[in-house]
């Protein structure tokens, strides 16, 4: 692959990287405590609904192109690597790219519990109160507990992953021989 592309690739992932993260921050530290401000139950459940729907596009979507981006470049460090050494094993490059590779499971693993699981089970459950169903907030706050939990925990891992992103980038760093 020319510099050029390289280059274009490389500015996608790490754009659509400051997308993933910087929309769960914004989430977490601006959207959510300012929803929970809004006194209608009804209100807050329609903002929410149509923010979640919209962000979940937007997260997802720029998951998949941190995801096909960096499939790209990893394929051809691998093939650098390998024409070199034995093993990407062979080089601290290789361990922290297995590294962050896990820690991009971990994250992606929360991330969907918190999409697919515990958010719809919250909003199903705030709905139900809104209804006059006994018992909602108390499961309520418990679901806002976990998934504040589960959303953090994907925050740092997501951090964790862009860390092992900027090892990998040093080549000083991760070119060394293990």
């Amino acid at each position: 692959m020319s510099e050029e592309v390289r280059s274009i690739i490389l500015w996608l992932h790490l754009a659509f990287i400051a997308v993933w993260i910087g929309s769960q921050v914004l989430t977490g530290y601006a959207v959510i405590p300012t929803l929970r401000r809004i006194e209608s139950r009804a209100d807050r459940m329609e903002l929410l609904r149509v923010f979640t729907r919209r962000f979940g596009w937007l997260a997802w979507g720029a998951l998949l192109i941190v995801l096909l981006t960096g499939g790209a470049l990893t394929g051809e460090r691998i093939g650098t690597i390998r024409d070199g050494f034995d093993s990407i094993y062979d080089l601290r490059w290789g361990w922290i790219f297995a590294i962050k590779m896990g820690l991009f499971l971990v994250m992606a693993g929360l991330v969907a519990l918190h999409s697919f699981v515990l958010g719809p089970r919250l909003m199903e459950l705030n709905q139900r109160a809104i209804d006059q169903i006994e018992g909602g907030d108390r499961r309520i706050r418990r679901l806002q507990v976990q998934s504040g939990v589960v959303a953090g925990l994907g925050m740092l891992t997501s951090l964790l992953v862009l860390g092992c992103g900027a090892f990998l980038g040093n080549s000083a760093f991760s070119f060394v021989a293990t």
